[in-house]
């Protein structure tokens, strides 16, 4: 994440690799890199790198925003993800995409208990 411009409109890093890159700072709980990554991808309309990285951006972002204690956020994108890959399909990432909002429901909504399991009944 030293590279000049990393996560502003100059970046013109590859955008798959830094999908990997935002998926693995999620893994290890890197913040910084989290939210630079996470700044770079905001607003945009991709969805996925394409056929040869099999993945959900929004999935990640979601996953990010609930690193960095944005936990509305990681919600609205973790919604996203399970509507683009209903829409795919993309049965994979969609149920990676319903387990991570299920764990964030249970962990960070303790009101909303039971929606994490009504989730998983859904077609």
């Amino acid at each position: 994440m030293k590279r000049p411009g990393a996560g502003t409109l100059e970046d013109e890093a590859d955008a798959g690799g830094d999908i990997l890159f935002l998926e693995a700072s999620v893994l290890v709980e890197h913040r910084q890199s989290a939210a630079i990554l996470l700044n770079r991808f905001k607003g945009t309309e991709m969805r996925t790198p394409g056929i040869m990285q099999p993945t959900c951006l929004q999935r990640h972002l979601g996953g990010a925003s609930a690193l960095l204690g944005r936990y509305d956020d990681a919600k609205k994108y973790y919604q996203e993800a399970i509507k683009v890959c209903r829409e795919m399909p993309f049965r994979p990432e969609l149920a990676l995409s319903r387990l991570q909002l299920a764990e964030l429901l249970l962990e960070h909504y303790p009101r909303r208990r039971k929606k994490p399991l009504s989730t998983w009944t859904s077609p």
